[in-house]
């Protein structure tokens, strides 16, 4: 350490060299930021496209499961109206 210290004093021209350095690369750190935010602020304040509208539905052709879905309700529905007529007149005929 004393030697250092003793070759500073013998030559302050060192000393000079640091600080000059120093400053140099604060500058360029400086500079490096300055660059990087003035770059990426233009380029996040570009518009969004505005969303797409949505479209008509997609229309679904009515194929066989549909169709059969509904016939096999209208046969649901027959055998309900038969049972239930057949009750009626197991109901009349007890009655009697």
């Amino acid at each position: 350490m004393v030697l250092l210290k003793h070759q500073y004093q013998e030559n302050p021209s060192i000393i000079m060299r640091s600080q000059k350095a120093l400053t140099l690369l604060i500058f360029i750190a400086f500079c490096a930021i300055v660059l990087v935010v003035g770059v990426s602020l233009p380029l996040s304040a570009q518009d969004v496209p505005p969303p797409m509208l949505p479209g008509g539905p997609d229309q679904t052709p009515l194929d066989g499961g549909l169709l059969a879905l509904g016939a096999a309700g209208a046969g649901y529905a027959i055998k309900k109206l038969r049972d239930h007529r057949s009750n009626l007149t197991d109901r009349t005929e007890h009655t009697l």
